[in-house]
């Protein structure tokens, strides 16, 4: 089942983590910069960290697991403008939605006129994927030479850099400080995670910073 829907704005992954700039690395710790503020990230050495790269359409393979976005195609099918491969480090708190489901950062998916999927590739034919959704559906998604691919490597806190845009999944304590089980750096699919700080020198819209 392709998903779909009017898009909008959304919370940090409903307090379970946060997400924005590292502004700081101490050891093990890191001090994210939000939108908000700044939040204190606590790693352990059960902390997963993955990175985002940029692929190509030949990096996916048949069992990976991977997040789609592009217009849909009636029910089953997607013209992808985005894949994120997430490979076999996917796990169920990766950030991609289940089927059906609204994708991360958005009340209820993607923006009008979009689609996505999030499944199992099954089948690699040409420039066309057949992926299972988690609900069991399968959705066609082909491809064109302007799609981008994105792959999802396992990395660790100490390749990690400031100023690096991070998302983080884990259990946030009273006093704000979050105890990460899993940090994606770079591109996390769908858009990047719904908090990120704006880079240095952006106002933090899509409107250009006003010169004079």
């Amino acid at each position: 089942m392709v998903e779909g829907g009017p898009g909008g704005p959304g919370g940090a992954m409903g307090g379970m983590g946060t997400s924005g700039a590292i502004a700081a690395i101490d050891g093990t710790t890191l001090t994210v910069t939000t939108r908000s503020g700044t939040t204190k990230v606590t790693t352990s050495g059960s902390t997963v960290v993955t990175e985002s790269v940029a692929g190509s359409l030949s990096d996916i393979a048949v069992g990976d697991t991977v997040i789609v976005r592009g217009p849909a195609s009636g029910t089953d099918a997607v013209t992808a403008t985005e894949i994120t491969d997430q490979g076999t480090v996917a796990t169920a708190d990766a950030g991609g939605p289940p089927a059906g489901a609204p994708l991360a950062g958005q009340a209820s998916g993607p923006p009008a006129g979009m689609g996505g999927a999030r499944g199992k590739v099954t089948a690699i034919g040409g420039s066309t994927l057949t992926v299972e959704a988690q609900d069991g559906t399968t959705v066609t998604v082909s491809t064109t030479d302007a799609t981008t691919v994105s792959i999802t490597k396992t990395t660790s806190v100490a390749a990690l850099t400031t100023g690096e845009q991070v998302r983080v999944i884990g259990t946030t304590g009273t006093d704000g400080t979050v105890a990460a089980t899993r940090i994606m750096a770079g591109d996390s699919g769908f858009g990047g995670p719904p908090d990120l700080a704006p880079p240095s020198g952006s106002n933090g819209s899509s409107t250009p910073p006003t010169t004079t």
